[in-house]
């Protein structure tokens, strides 16, 4: 008869406990995004996803100013993430997006960022679905992302509260920080202020490419920094022929019309 000694009981224990752990928060929830999904009340999002994994392909950080007249009241930088999250065979998409908000000064209504909303890149055929988490520690660089790991901002985080895909501009996702109702949305206390960042906001895709495109970041006034989407690479010939063939017409038609 084997007996295990109390040491080997106890070890034994803590792997277990430690596997039940892993197994509990290796994953998080990712809500399904139907196009269209109304802005208000949007789908509602789990405040945090652990254990995304995956390899980033490229960063952009994109500085903006809104455009109040004629002082603006506030700026940020948008970061965005494209990431192969190594799903088997081929590649698909997650993309990341972190709003930061670097304005100067004392805490105002109308320095604060309440909703993000890309203008395009998200084609309703794409099979969408959405996230947000604080942690990036699952993600490894890949060759000249730009992305280096450790150094990107994961703690005291505000994260958004709904996200949608705005039934008035076909392929945009959208995401509201403040609690809703009521409106307005300024003064909320999940807005990102100054000197505060978003949770890192994920969009999961069936995509295998990806571009920049015009984003919306709302507050008092309203800002169009650019992030990363799910476009078709411009280094496609197909998409170069299609670029090609817009511009030759829209340049025929303005000499017709000269």
């Amino acid at each position: 008869m084997n007996r295990k000694s109390p040491k080997s009981v106890q070890i034994l224990a803590l792997a277990g406990s430690l596997s039940a752990l892993c197994v509990a928060t290796s994953f998080g929830a990712f809500n399904n995004l139907p196009s269209p999904t109304n802005e208000t009340p949007g789908v509602v999002l789990d405040p945090n996803t652990l254990g995304l994994t995956g390899t980033v392909l490229a960063v952009n950080d994109s500085n903006f100013v809104d455009n109040a007249f004629p002082t603006s009241f506030a700026q940020g930088t948008l970061r965005s993430f494209v990431v192969d999250r190594d799903a088997g065979p081929g590649v698909a998409l997650d993309f990341y997006f972190q709003l930061i908000n670097t304005t100067g000064g004392a805490v105002d209504v109308d320095k604060e960022f309440y909703r993000l909303k890309t203008t395009g890149g998200f084609d309703p055929n794409l099979v969408v679905s959405v996230a947000q988490t604080t942690s990036l520690g699952g993600l490894i660089a890949g060759i000249g992302s730009g992305f280096v790991a450790g150094s990107y901002t994961v703690t005291g985080l505000k994260p958004a509260a709904t996200a949608d895909r705005d039934v008035g501009t076909v392929g945009s996702v959208g995401f509201d920080f403040p609690i809703q109702p009521p409106i307005p949305f300024t003064g909320d206390v999940r807005n990102i202020g100054v000197g505060e960042a978003s949770s890192f906001l994920v969009v999961r895709t069936s995509s295998a490419g990806y571009g920049l495109v015009e984003t919306a970041v709302s507050g008092a006034a309203t800002a169009f920094p650019t992030a990363f989407a799910a476009i078709p690479e411009p280094s496609s010939v197909l998409f170069g022929i299609a670029l090609i063939g817009t511009a030759m017409t829209r340049r025929r038609k303005r000499l017709a019309t000269n």
